[in-house]
């Protein structure tokens, strides 16, 4: 459900490899000029957060090889991807913290919700910061309340820094949006 819903805009005519707007193309853009040597900050003005760019680079060499417009849609598919793991992790942490009798049903529902939800499809039908900083969340969250749970894995030292290092990289990334966004 999830992936038809936001792949769902891909269908109308020539939007899969073209603009869905603006932020998908700057995103992009400095992910290939990163690539090819141009660095932002340093030689043009980017006041978006660096990681996106670095985690774009696989598609920009993609678009090196085969052209623009397919790594474009190579990451638009990537993306998607990242938004399945999101409802995925959802789904997860439902079945394992649910307080019911009935936990299946209680995942199924909050991850339908998440996969249904306007906001959620809206930021993760194309390339946008947002499936990356709920991936980290997710992640984050996942990996820290999993040592609540009867049975579960301990916060060893080692969890702990893979925790803060996931939440310090979406915390970063959340940083640099509201300083740009104020």
């Amino acid at each position: 459900v999830a992936a038809l819903v936001r792949a769902w805009p891909w269908f109308t005519a020539h939007t899969f490899g073209g603009e869905f707007g603006y932020d998908d193309g700057v995103y992009y853009g400095t992910a290939d000029n990163l690539l090819h040597g141009v660095l932002p900050y340093r030689n043009f003005v980017d006041v978006e957060p660096p990681l996106g760019s670095i985690l774009l680079l696989p598609f920009a060499v993609v678009g090196t090889i085969f052209g623009s417009r397919v790594g474009m849609e190579t990451a638009r598919v990537g993306f998607l991807v990242v938004s399945l793991a999101n409802v995925t992790l959802i789904w997860r942490y439902a079945m394992r913290h649910a307080r019911s009798a009935y936990p299946v049903i209680v995942a199924v529902v909050a991850s339908l919700a998440y996969a249904i939800f306007p906001a959620s499809v809206a930021a993760e039908h194309t390339l946008f910061l947002e499936p990356l900083l709920s991936l980290g969340l997710l992640i984050g969250g996942t990996l820290l309340l999993d040592a609540e749970v009867p049975g579960g894995r301990l916060l060893t030292r080692r969890r702990c820094i893979v925790i803060g290092v996931v939440l310090a990289a979406k915390g970063h990334a959340e940083l640099a949006i509201s300083v740009v966004k104020n």
